[in-house]
């Protein structure tokens, strides 16, 4: 007979059996501990990374952009930016707003579901709203790789006041996802502090 850590005694052959059931228990309480810890540290730091990314894009990269001796070289750098921060940043979005639903649904706290709905409209908001503005930097992205006859200097100052018109507006509708991704991440912060 062994002592048990309520006080009571056990028999040597069901300790074995009490021993495993015990770590199994403490084993699934610090599961039940750690995955909404987890889910909430996935959704803040994704949104955290979105909206870092963001900001960058609209503070930095798009004036430099603006800035380029030609709109043609302009318009190809954009190119570039987006083909790389599209995956990345669609990829981060989903990311988390399926970690804050998560830590929604497993915490019971409801602004981890605002932060998931914040971060989740990121993706109807750019195919809605901004692909248009996409579509048309991209085609002239790609006419501009196309080789072209005689570009007389009228259609290339046309074509230049045109790509900075869509890159300036482009880069507004990007604020409004930087302004609901820095929601999304207030949201979060303030959840992960108030839990602490």
């Amino acid at each position: 007979m062994y002592l048990n850590k309520e006080g009571g005694f056990i028999s040597k052959k069901n300790s074995n059996l009490k021993s495993t059931s015990m770590s199994q228990a403490n084993s699934i309480l610090r599961w039940t501990e750690l995955l909404p810890l987890a889910c909430e540290l996935g959704g803040a730091s994704g949104a955290a990374m979105f909206t870092g990314a963001s900001i960058y894009i609209n503070a930095c990269a798009v004036p430099m952009i603006l800035s380029m001796s030609t709109k043609k070289e302009a318009v190809d750098v954009w190119d570039k930016m987006y083909n790389f921060t599209a995956v990345y940043q669609g990829s981060i979005a989903v990311f988390s707003s399926a970690a804050c639903l998560s830590a929604g649904y497993l915490t019971s706290h409801r602004a981890w579901y605002l932060s998931a709905g914040l971060m989740a409209s990121i993706v109807p908001f750019t195919m809605l709203v901004i692909m248009p503005t996409n579509n048309r930097l991209k085609a002239i992205a790609k006419a501009n790789r196309e080789p072209s006859g005689s570009d007389d200097s009228a259609s290339s100052v046309k074509r230049d006041e045109q790509v900075t018109g869509l890159v300036e507006l482009w880069n507004s509708l990007h604020a409004v996802r930087s302004v609901i991704s820095f929601v999304a991440l207030s949201c979060a912060l303030w959840e992960l502090k108030r839990g602490a």
